[in-house]
């Protein structure tokens, strides 16, 4: 659950889902919490894609994630932090699946379950 150091807010999960598929494992988690300077969006997220075919551990931990933990809404990009516009929690795990499903592409991987996964994101209600 979310956790503030100053103080333990009143936190909403709105979605929660670890998924392993076949080459790695992905976590999907999304709450919805009282807006702060940190996050003014009013939520907390962490959606991470940790792969099975990497040995090094921090580049296996920064390998994909999306995450507004510290310093506000970014995204981790193979090792890289970059800026991300955060919209919606919906549109949050879209852009995830479609931008993980390239990162899979550039590298080879198997990503026929994550297209499977982006559409069922379609039928979710969030």
């Amino acid at each position: 659950m979310y956790e503030n150091k100053k103080s333990m807010p009143k936190a909403e999960e709105l979605f929660n889902e670890r998924i392993v598929i076949e080459n790695g494992v992905i976590v999907l988690k999304i709450y919805r919490i009282e807006a702060d300077k940190d996050r003014p969006c009013g939520y907390y997220y962490s959606l991470a894609y940790i792969p099975f075919w990497i040995e090094d551990k921090k580049l296996k931990q920064n390998y994909f994630r999306y995450d507004n933990a510290h310093g506000g809404a970014h995204k981790h990009r193979k090792g890289k932090r970059l800026p991300y516009n955060f919209q919606n929690p919906k549109r949050l795990l879209q852009d995830f699946l479609e931008e993980l499903i390239d990162v899979l592409k550039e590298d080879g991987q198997p990503f026929e379950e994550v297209l499977e996964l982006l559409e069922a994101i379609g039928e979710v209600e969030i």
